[in-house]
């Protein structure tokens, strides 16, 4: 509804007006009445009206001098005039101050209604008018954005296949387009399907926008390059290494959805904006890909190693000792980052990459005095790094080596039998992924009822139950490392929103997350 204001120093006419005005008629809103021109003037400042309804004669300051002083603090408002005066002077003041409707005295409600609706339908042709400029607007920017996204792209697409740019050209080139220049990240995956291929930036950016913290401090340029799908995200300068990493984690998510070969996505993030080097880095990411040593979620490390080749066995032990002496979930992690370690040092040699894996699993065995092992045991499992193809087959071999190892230790299998000890190391093992009812017991080839029914009777509790259990000792270990928020824990281990993950993890621990970190 307008809002609508009212001056006059006739009080009769005004409370008139204001009782019976055509108000409801003309989607109006009487919001306020002043006798004279210096109350209407405070009024009209403080309300802004949509439309003021005022006389000319009145002491103190007529309504033309009013509707002078207030046309800048409210120079959209519609003006009428109300008037027993009809004077030339009048006429064209009113015209000088671009008055909307001007009716002379005494009025009628009927006039007065056709005046008002005059004034709304000149109210809807403007928010049209505004419509449209924005519109017009908005397929501007998406046209100018399109564009820059478009020579983007060509440009490193120079830069990834010539063999050599010159450093000025560079420099010209990413200032001409306004590339962010604080570091950048590459994202390489295999091309060969449609749903790959289709994809663009602006897919991508539109993906991204919805993580509003970060959306504004990226630009995101992808492309086909030969067999492979190109992303680059370029980082704004100063961007925090947090922000960085975030924004890293998103992006593969996103990139993750976009084919089957889910487990074949590189990236390597270079910290500065040195995009001369640019083609030896995506040259290296391409023949890591080929050698199929890394998935999602593996980010290739920079330029120096952490250990050579002389200190492998000492650090070998350290890492035993480590996970001898840590949690589960602790001693998981270290496995992990051994496999990356071992992967990143050995790399493009997928031999010795295999040979070395299984050199530590022999030692890693070893560390557990005391146990014998027989061929279906840790023994057995260790010559599955044989067949391994890339680095979430070996961290899942070691985990399996890992849990087999624990197993005996604890004599674990002695209390369940051979299928419920197997589903709870699956529950361990997958506890940040889909590990449903169904889901595990279609894993394990057996129905849901008959493994819900059995883990229950050998447990003494339900198999949702066992899952929550292990998700919540999931995310107080991931609290204990404060580069995770609350949130992102909470959709590591499966929930959706914060709320449904508080709640979950206060009634099983007493304690909200915050609380526990």
């Amino acid at each position: 509804m307008y809002k609508v204001v009212l001056i006059d120093d006739n009080e009769i006419f005004l409370e008139s007006l204001k009782k019976n005005g055509p108000w409801n008629e003309t989607d109006c809103c009487l919001e306020g009445v002043a006798y004279d021109g210096i109350s209407g003037k405070k009024m009209i400042e403080e309300l802004r009206p949509d439309i003021i309804i005022t006389d000319i004669s009145m002491p103190e300051m007529d309504g033309l001098t009013m509707v002078e002083a207030i046309r800048k603090e409210c120079p959209g408002s519609k003006i009428l005039i109300i008037t027993g005066y009809d004077k030339f002077e009048y006429a064209q003041k009113a015209l000088q101050l671009k008055v909307n409707q001007i009716l002379l005295k005494p009025v009628s409600l009927h006039d007065l209604q056709c005046a008002l609706s005059a004034i709304g339908e000149e109210f809807k042709k403007e928010e049209e008018r505004n419509n449209n400029f924005i519109s017009l607007q908005k397929k501007l920017d998406l046209n100018k954005r399109n564009y820059e996204r478009e020579q983007r792209k060509r440009m490193f697409q120079l830069l990834l296949t010539l063999p050599c740019c010159d450093q000025a050209w560079i420099d010209k080139q990413t200032e001409k387009h306004e590339c962010y220049d604080g570091g950048y990240t590459i994202f390489v995956m295999p091309a060969d399907q449609k749903s790959i291929i289709e994809k663009d930036s602006a897919v991508i950016e539109s993906e991204m926008e919805k993580y509003r913290d970060i959306a504004p401090l990226i630009q995101i340029v992808s492309f086909v390059n030969s067999s492979y799908f190109i992303t680059l995200v370029l980082y704004k300068k100063y961007m925090r290494k947090d922000k960085i990493s975030y924004a890293e984690e998103k992006m593969r998510n996103i990139l993750r959805d976009f084919g089957d070969q889910k487990e074949y996505l590189l990236s390597v993030t270079c910290a500065n904006n040195h995009f001369y080097r640019m083609q030896d880095r995506y040259e290296k990411l391409i023949l890591q890909l080929e050698e199929r040593m890394y998935f999602l979620y593996e980010t290739v490390a920079g330029d120096q190693l952490k250990f050579s080749e002389s200190h492998i066995m000492t650090y070998f032990e350290t890492v035993i000792t480590n996970v001898k002496t840590s949690k589960y979930e602790d001693g998981v992690l270290a496995l992990d980052k051994l496999v990356e370690e071992i992967s990143q040092f050995y790399t493009p040699d997928l031999v010795l990459i295999r040979t070395a894996l299984n050199g530590f699993s022999v030692l890693l065995v070893r560390a557990f005095d005391g146990m014998e092992y027989g061929e279906t045991g840790a023994h057995g499992l260790m010559n599955g790094f044989n067949t391994v193809m890339n680095i979430k087959q070996a961290k899942e071999q070691l985990h399996a080596i890992y849990r087999e190892c624990l197993k005996q230790r604890s004599g674990e299998d002695k209390k369940y039998s051979a299928l419920v000890l197997a589903v709870l190391q699956y529950v361990r093992g997958n506890v940040y992924g889909d590990i449903s009812l169904e889901r595990t017991a279609r894993y394990f080839n057996v129905s849901s009822g008959y493994l819900s029914g059995l883990v229950k009777k050998e447990t003494g509790i339900n198999y949702n139950q066992i899952v929550l259990q292990e998700k919540i000792n999931a995310a107080k270990e991931l609290l204990k490392h404060p580069e995770y928020s609350i949130e992102e824990i909470g959709e590591k281990i499966g929930y959706t929103n914060y709320i449904s993950f508080y709640k979950a993890f206060k009634k099983a621990t007493g304690m909200s997350p915050r609380e526990c970190r």
